[in-house]
Formats: C-alpha cells, structure tokens, sequence
C-alpha cells in the first residue's frame, strides 16, 4: 500500500501489506518563492496579488468534497484578503460554480498542465478530502514549501505526524470548522 493508514485498514479485513509510502520528485528543481517571485508568477496567472492564496487541487468528485471547501470560502467572501483557487475537473465542477455563484474570492481554473506555477504561486494548500491512500496533491504542496489545511483522516494525520509544522487538521467534513481554521491560519512555513 501507499500508506500507514491504509496497511493498518487492510489487517482490519484480515489482508497483510507491506507500506511504501509515495513521494514526490525533488529533482524538479523546486524553490520555494519568495513574495516578489509569487507576485511575479501571480500577475502571470491572473491571480489576485494582495491576497493569502489558498489553492485547492484534485479531482471534483464527492470524496474530495469540493463543495465543502466552496461553502466554507463563501461564509469568508467578506474577507477580501482570502482567495481560493480550485484546479481540477469532474462531475462535481458545475456544481461547485454555481455554489459559489461568482464569488470573487472563488476562482476556478478547471484542468491545468501547470500545478506547479499555482502552488509555487500559493500561500497555502487546501484539501477537504474524506479519505486518500497517501495524496500526491499534499505531498507535492509540501514539496513546493505550502504549509497545509487537511482534514483529519489517517493519511493526512501520518503526514501531520512526520511534520508538525507543515500544517493543521480539521474535523471531516465539518464546515464551520474548516471555516474557522481558514479565517485563523496563520502559516508557519515562510518563503525564503
């Protein structure tokens, strides 16, 4: 398996598996930017400048629970210094739009084959999925030097575990708290 949490799932259903955990390339050359540069690769992308960018990548199906991260930006969208950007396609995309129902703070970017421009652009990133093996998307954030929001479940505790600071948990599929963990993260992770 690709994870801790998972071989421990597995003997609960009386299979054995060994774990080897997945990972990200780090001979991409990744730097972590600095403001000047992440305003830079900003301006390029059309994103807003003068905001904390949350950015938010996957899959828009129901395990990854788009719309709770939506509805939980849209009881910020009075908060112009937050912005959430999603990346990604899928069944639950339309949906999602019309939840967020053109909130500025809301963006959508469907597909793109630049994830790295947007988390090297990124101050944080945000997943509000209710289960993964070990999620690249996390691994990749981190590897790109974003301090994380994640929902508490076991892959995400594990990496929580290995590294306290990358970031904080919140209760599955709890609105208001991942609101409240939104309107109060403070990174501990700065750009070099």
């Amino acid at each position: 398996t690709c994870s801790k949490g998972l071989t421990e799932s597995n003997i609960s259903h009386g299979l054995v598996s060994n774990y080897i955990p997945n990972g990200v390339d780090n001979d991409r050359g990744q730097k972590i930017a600095n403001k000047d540069e992440k305003t830079s690769i900003r301006r390029r992308l059309q994103l807003p400048t003068e905001v904390q960018l949350f950015v938010w990548s996957g899959p828009f199906i129901t395990r990854k629970q788009p719309e709770l991260a939506v509805k939980s930006f849209l009881k910020l969208s009075n908060r112009s210094d937050f912005c959430l950007c999603f990346l990604g396609d899928g069944p639950l995309l339309q949906p999602c739009k019309k939840i967020a129902n053109a909130c500025k703070n809301i963006l959508f970017r469907n597909r793109v084959d630049n994830v790295d421009d947007y988390l090297m652009a990124a101050d944080v990133f945000l997943s509000s999925s209710l289960s993964e093996g070990m999620p690249n998307s996390v691994l990749e954030a981190l590897a790109w030097g974003l301090p994380v929001i994640l929902t508490d479940i076991p892959a995400h505790r594990e990496i929580i575990e290995i590294s306290r600071n990358a970031g904080k948990l919140y209760p599955c599929g709890n609105e208001r708290e991942l609101t409240e963990t939104i309107r109060h993260f403070k990174p501990t992770r700065e750009a070099s």
